[in-house]
């Protein structure tokens, strides 16, 4: 008994008291550097059982796991991580300060961008009315991403969309593109990117695509904003990676919700001016929010500048090292919700991973059902560019609701393209996969489905449109 208990002390206790007090006294501002500290822990923590295990003693082994996890769980939870993410609806990819100063080297109205996926419950206050907003910063220089071959940023739109701004002038255009991150064109140039590919081989193209949007999300951007452009064809990115759980979520909130409804719409592009403002307000609230943490450890808290579009880049810059890696947990526990959603909910609380997978499949019905019946009112057929998850591609097994997915989509009406097995079948994989695609892996995704998209976009017609009886032109 005395080994086991100076066992349980080396591995787990005594590092799990001076990890919660290295925590507490460390600079709000330094805490985020923690968390490889906090990985190598958990792992010792989650060793203890099999230790125990070992000498026959699992009732205390698994004691002692418990103990020593809430240890590290006290430490992770003063990293404020959940109660950062649900006052911080601003998820900036850009990781500290000297990415955003590199690229003000260049262009010096420079900002992060805004994720809006992660305003779902936490909507913007627009005149009293809660407000979903699914576009980022009208007219700004937007940092994207770096995915390994240096910053990639674009100038928004007045939607805050990577587009040029004139594709709005003339109400009508070839395309509209709607999706996630890969839609919008993680990590790569405007040129090597899913919209690039399109708007050179069939002319005018729309993106409303945004990172973090699920089915649902894009189903409001479709309704929002396709009023503007009478797209002939609507393409859908779909990607199987992390599509399928979130979007059970989405539609739980009461705003996305009402889209199932024909006729609702937020009139979202007649409130950008408000959208940029409300934006420009929760940065300077965060960046207060900010100062008065760091100042319970290094002193008196600056002085909050405005909320006014000439202290947007310093607002933002300076509060960027403390939020970035609020957005990184944010993506990781999307992926553990998607992959592994028992990690975050308790079996005691929450349906097993069937009915999680049942209830998606649902709701992505539920989502494919009504895009499609708005685009056969608009004469405008969907089809959908299905993207396999990065693992596959390089060794990993299919998604296990592929099948499925798909079925759920051409039952609905919409064109499948899925160009996985050329993908596969490249001598070297890996060197198409960087997180997302690279440009690499872009041009193969595109050289090969624009050949089957080709057809159905030149002759968006009655061989097109799959729609429910009385409906399409």
């Amino acid at each position: 008994m005395t080994l086991r208990f100076f066992l349980l002390l080396v591995a787990g206790i005594i590092p799990g008291v001076a990890f919660v007090t290295h925590i507490a006294l460390s600079p709000w501002d330094a805490r985020a550097d923690n968390v490889d500290v906090l990985n190598a822990h958990l792992i010792l923590a989650l060793m203890l059982p099999a230790g125990f295990g070992y000498w026959r003693h699992m009732g205390t082994g698994v004691s002692a796991a418990i103990f020593t996890v809430g240890l590290y769980a006290m430490g992770f939870g003063l990293l404020g991580v959940d109660a950062w993410r649900r006052e911080q609806p601003l998820s900036l990819t850009a990781r500290g300060e000297s990415a955003i100063n590199t690229l003000a080297g260049e262009h010096n109205d420079a900002l992060p961008v805004v994720i809006p996926q992660t305003m779902l419950g936490r909507p913007l206050t627009i005149e009293g009315v809660p407000v979903q907003p699914l576009g980022g910063f009208s007219r700004r220089r937007t940092l994207l991403c770096n995915e390994g071959a240096g910053w990639i940023s674009y100038q928004a739109d007045r939607f805050g969309f990577r587009n040029d701004d004139t594709i709005w002038d003339h109400g009508k255009t070839d395309i509209m593109l709607i999706g996630d991150s890969f839609g919008h064109g993680y990590c790569v140039e405007e040129k090597q990117s899913i919209a690039g590919f399109l708007r050179d081989s069939f002319g005018s193209l729309a993106n409303v695509s945004m990172s973090g949007n699920d089915p649902a999300l894009e189903l409001a951007s479709l309704k929002e904003y396709y009023p503007l452009v009478n797209a002939k064809t609507i393409i859908w990115v779909y990607y199987e990676g992390n599509d399928l759980l979130p979007t059970v979520t989405s539609l739980s909130d009461p705003i996305l919700h009402r889209y199932l409804e024909p006729g609702f719409r937020q009139e979202l592009p007649g409130k950008q001016r408000d959208i940029d403002s409300a934006y420009l307000a929760l940065a300077a609230y965060r960046l207060a929010t900010t100062q008065t943490r760091l100042s319970l450890t290094t002193g008196p808290a600056a002085a909050t500048p405005p909320a006014t579009i000439g202290t947007t880049v310093r607002i933002l810059r300076s509060a960027t090292a403390h939020l970035a890696f609020a957005g990184t947990v944010g993506t990781v526990r999307r992926i553990l919700n998607d992959r592994m959603p028992w990690v975050l909910n308790s079996k005691s609380s929450q349906p097993s991973e069937a009915a999680n997978t049942q209830e998606a499949l649902a709701a992505l019905d539920l989502v494919f059902r009504e895009a499609v019946r708005y685009g056969c009112d608009h004469g405008a057929p969907i089809i959908v560019l299905f993207i396999p998850d990065m693992s596959s591609l390089i060794g990993g097994d299919s998604h296990p609701e592929r099948a499925r997915v798909q079925k759920l989509m051409r039952d609905a009406g919409m064109k499948v393209i899925d160009v996985t097995d050329r993908l596969r079948s490249h001598e070297q994989p890996r060197e198409l996969v960087s997180g997302h695609l690279t440009a690499a892996g872009y041009r193969i995704l595109m050289e090969n489905a624009i050949r089957e998209i080709g057809p159905m976009v030149e002759q968006p017609s009655h061989s097109t449109l799959n729609c429910p009886a009385g409906k399409g032109s």
